[in-house]
């Protein structure tokens, strides 16, 4: 482990989708190994952001120090994590989403109530005008309690703009998920077309050898013929 300190940088870093990263003592290839494979999502702290042979020293999150090549981070987290983030969210989102569906049927119901109590209390008020002649202070008492039932009807309302507020956040959301799985799906679409090129030019590579080799044996038995 590397005991010489360097400015750190805030913001962390993370392994290339699909891959599995080396961490290395020293900034090179034939360098030892620290850890052999660091997989795909695994956060690191850039300790010196000045890549040597395009490495750099870079802190795991247990304080283990090493390098690795620059080109294999990132500075935000792989699309299959985000996609769980928000997938998570999602489910927090849809529960919120049913409770105050619960709670807008209800108040819906309370309003409802709400509203036949007031056009009796209306209906009250009108026979006690007409029948009555009541006074004033009568009247005003009547007023007050219409008044007082109209606003018990509006908190149904401000629920109905929560909940339209929380389906539009909701929709939101799932579009931005389906935006990061094809994300997802176009890095593991990329990852098999590289290792189809390694597997192709390993093949190549051995038809190659294998024509130079019997080209070599072959005209060691000329020149042995000539001898």
């Amino acid at each position: 482990m590397l005991l010489i300190s360097y400015p750190v940088t805030a913001d962390p870093y993370y392994i290339r989708d699909t891959l599995y990263v080396p961490l290395r003592a020293q900034p090179a290839e034939d360098a030892d190994f620290i850890e052999k494979a660091l997989p795909s999502g695994t956060e690191v702290t850039i300790v010196d952001a000045s890549p040597i042979n395009g490495y750099v020293l870079t802190r795991l999150a247990d304080g283990t120090e090493g390098y690795i090549l620059l080109q294999y981070l990132i500075d935000q987290p792989i699309a299959r994590e985000r996609l769980e983030s928000l997938r998570s969210e999602q489910d927090t989102l849809r529960l919120e989403l049913d409770s105050l569906r619960s709670e807008l049927e209800q108040a819906r119901l309370n309003q409802a109530e709400q509203r036949s109590e007031l056009n009796k209390a209306e209906q009250l008020a009108t026979d006690h005008l007409d029948s009555l002649k009541l006074a004033g202070d009568e009247n005003s008492l009547l007023s007050a309690e219409l008044e007082r039932m109209t606003q018990l009807s509006q908190p149904g309302q401000e629920r109905e703009d929560k909940y339209a507020a929380l389906q539009e956040q909701f929709e939101n959301l799932t579009r931005e998920m389906t935006q990061v799985q094809t994300e997802d799906d176009q890095s593991n679409t990329e990852q098999q077309q590289q290792w189809f090129m390694i597997g192709a030019g390993t093949i190549l590579f051995g038809i190659l050898l294998g024509f130079w080799m019997a080209r070599k044996l072959y005209q060691g038995k000329i020149t042995g013929s000539w001898s």
